[in-house]
């Protein structure tokens, strides 16, 4: 439960005062009247939010992985081994979750080594030296809003801009995903977006219940600490008994830590600040963030100070007419993944056309190798997309076809994961825009499964895989992001509560689909778990004039485009400066993943972003949308080239094999003292020996030569 010391300490003062006042000579009724408006002063300060405060901290909550720190050498080598695999997990364990896309941007790279060796920040639209100023927060909040006896601290941070006479202040607040997922997954990007925004104070907000915002934890089962199975993290099973702790803290106030509760929070810091800034203010939101932004829309007074709204990958509240899985909830997340996942193998139907080196139609690379595949038995045809994922699902999985019977009769699986553990695994590749690259590769190696191009490959699969959950079970701390908050928020508000379904029916849409999150195993929490019930589920915002930008990526498989078209749907009509666009062959977060062709040397690196900065500049005047034309499309025949030697081994992802090194052999130090020094022995023994023998030899021939008597021999 969050530490709520002002309560405690407050209780305390007036305990002691009541006990004072009673052994004190003043009358009963003044007594009572004094204590009255004690106690009404006290509670009154503390319903209040409490002031924003801020002072000097470091831009990273953790330290940040450069490429030249991870592989030893410049970032354009890009050389890897089984070892530096696990260098690569272990350093970006500092990472925050989800933001391994840090890796793959080379401007995101220099920028974070300049932070680091403290070089003067410069800024190419504002040419203005500046050091990265960099402040923090915790103010007090109600503990429930608008008024509650209780408190709890929030943080906030903020990147300062350069300070420029004659200019505008501007401010942007990033609202991160999750729910539960933490904000220093924006802290690199701050420093790219100061780069693009020098006229803007960017700021994040922790969600209450995530990180230094009165983080939820389970601490009853000791579910995060290192002795528990799962160690920091927390299994299934685990969250369960997390459900309880919920219910014996708060009861029926688990509504504390909701959406709204959060957009309250929001509303009082932007409030508090607007004062500050003459320019204006906008709120970003990124998945999740997008309904927290949402809820802030929904509050009185809404926009509450805010001048300009940006949503990116939409979490819809309410559903379009005719289009019942267009609300979000993660009872629907396979299904929608699945189809998600079809309409991008979909890419590889292009035609071959005249161009047979083709590097975006995967289509040209698996017909090429199914013909070597396919053999007088049976002939592998390429037909479509969905079908060829269908084929290889059938064939490695119920017919066998990367399994040997060995001599002994035991069988061998040389792929090594089973048909759920793969659903999940291409599943979590679709959701990055680097690995999903890898995902026709690795589907064509199943079905072909060479001894010598796939066997070694999937090795070292399976080693990236131990890798990571190696790496999981190694980690000392549970992190800032709160899965507790996360299952609180996800049940009560992203679950169906009304079809209600069960562990089966999840299941059973699990088994039927290819590319799959898994979702059905949090159901059994689900049913143990103390919702609370928010009575703007199922409704939206209306009537907000200031200009909003939507934005989606096409192939996004946590928040399909189709809930953007029904946030759209339901609110353009009173939301007259609303605007959605899709971006093409974009996954989840388009402000890092939709790069496109020939940008401007002053401008971002993707469209997304590129968007929205034009947009957190200058709302819809002018907002040049050409990058949405020139977003490049996945590129199949190389994938990611770092990407693909982490996994695969090889920088050759279609036909590349890797050989599993010779491991060294080691002994124990006492063994290896114990051998050394019986070796010592031995040899002192063995010499001993030798001149005993070399004496008695020499002693024999001087005794035949007549030059001394042998007395033994005398005897």
């Amino acid at each position: 439960m969050p530490c709520l010391s002002v309560r405690v300490d407050s209780s305390r003062f007036l305990i002691s005062l009541h006990r004072k006042m009673a052994h004190s000579t003043m009358s009963p009724r003044f007594s009572r009247l004094l204590l009255s408006l004690v106690l009404f002063f006290t509670l009154h300060l503390l319903t209040f939010a409490g002031p924003l405060h801020f002072q000097s901290c470091p831009l990273f909550t953790n330290r940040p992985a450069t490429m030249p720190q991870l592989f030893g050498g410049s970032a354009d080598e890009k050389q890897t081994t089984p070892a530096s695999i696990l260098t690569l997990l272990e350093q970006t364990q500092h990472f925050a979750p989800n933001s391994h896309f840090l890796l793959n941007s080379k401007e995101l790279q220099e920028l974070i080594a300049n932070y680091q060796r403290r070089d003067p920040f410069v800024s190419q639209q504002a040419q203005n030296n500046a050091t990265a100023d960099c402040e923090c927060a915790t103010p007090l909040m109600p503990f429930k809003h608008p008024d509650h006896a209780q408190s709890l601290r929030v943080f906030v941070k903020r990147l300062l801009a350069p300070v420029q006479p004659d200019t505008k202040r501007n401010a942007l607040f990033l609202l991160s995903g999750g729910p539960g997922g933490s904000s220093d997954i924006f802290e690199p990007i701050m420093l790219l977006l100061r780069l693009y925004l020098p006229n803007h104070d960017i700021y994040y907000l922790e969600h209450r219940g995530v990180g230094r915002s009165a983080r939820l934890g389970c601490t009853a089962v000791q579910a995060e600490t290192m002795g528990s199975d799962s160690g920091v993290a927390i299994s299934n099973e685990e969250n369960r008994h997390c459900a309880a702790q919920m219910d014996e803290y708060f009861h029926d106030e688990t509504d504390v830590f909701s959406a709204t509760q959060a957009a309250e929070d929001l509303k009082s810091v932007v409030t508090q600040l607007r004062g500050d800034y003459d320019g204006d203010m906008t709120v970003y939101g990124i998945s999740y963030g997008t309904f927290w932004a949402q809820r802030f829309l929904q509050l009185d007074g809404a926009p509450n100070g805010v001048d300009k709204v940006i949503l990116d990958g939409v979490v819809s509240q309410k559903s379009s007419p005719g289009f019942p899985l267009s609300r979000t909830v993660l009872t629907n997340w396979d299904t929608l993944m699945n189809e998600v996942g079809m309409r991008f193998m979909e890419i590889c139907d292009a035609d071959r056309g005249e161009d047979d080196k083709n590097a975006n139609s995967c289509r040209v690379l698996i017909e090429d190798r199914l013909g070597e595949i396919s053999t007088d038995d049976k002939e592998y045809k390429y037909t479509n997309g969905k079908d060829f994922v269908e084929l290889v699902f059938r064939e490695v999985f119920h017919e066998g076809k990367c399994k040997t019977q060995l001599d002994d009769g035991s069988i061998k699986d040389h792929w090594g994961f089973t048909e759920d553990e793969t659903r999940s695994m291409i599943g979590s590749m679709l959701q990055q825009a680097s690995p999903r690259t890898l995902i026709p590769a690795l589907l064509l190696r199943l079905l072909r499964c060479d001894d010598d191009q796939d066997y070694g490959v999937f090795a070292h699969i399976r080693t990236f895989v131990q890798a990571q959950k190696n790496a999981t079970l190694l980690r000392t701390s549970p992190g800032l992001a709160s899965p507790v908050l996360g299952s609180n928020i996800m049940f009560a508000e992203l679950w169906d509560r009304e079809l209600d379904p069960t562990y089966d029916d999840l299941r059973l849409i699990f088994n039927s689909s290819y590319f799959a999150s898994g979702i059905y195993v949090s159901q059994p929490a689900f049913e143990v778990w103390p919702k609370y019930d928010e009575p703007r589920i199922k409704t939206t915002f209306e009537n907000i004039d200031i200009p909003i930008l939507m934005l989606n990526g096409d192939l996004d498989p946590q928040t399909p485009f189709l809930y953007a078209e029904a946030v759209y749907n339901n609110t353009h009509t009173s939301c007259p400066n609303l605007k959605l666009f899709q971006v093409p062959y974009a996954p989840h977060f388009t402000l890092m993943n939709s790069p496109y062709a020939k940008p401007e040397d002053n401008r971002p690196k993707h469209c997304g972003m590129d968007l929205m900065v034009q947009f957190t500049k200058n709302g819809f005047t002018d907002l040049d949308t050409s990058c949405l034309e020139r977003v490049t499309a996945p590129n199949f025949q190389k994938g990611d080239e770092l990407v693909g030697m982490l996994l695969f081994g090889t920088h050759d992802i279609w036909d590349g094999s890797w050989l599993e090194p010779e491991q060294k052999q080691t002994v124990d130090l006492y063994v290896f003292i114990a051998a050394q020094a019986g070796t010592v022995i031995v040899g002192i023994v063995i010499i001993c020996a030798l001149v005993y023998v070399i004496v008695r030899l020499r002693d024999r021939m001087l005794a035949k030569e007549g030059g001394y008597t042998d007395l033994d021999e005398q005897e």
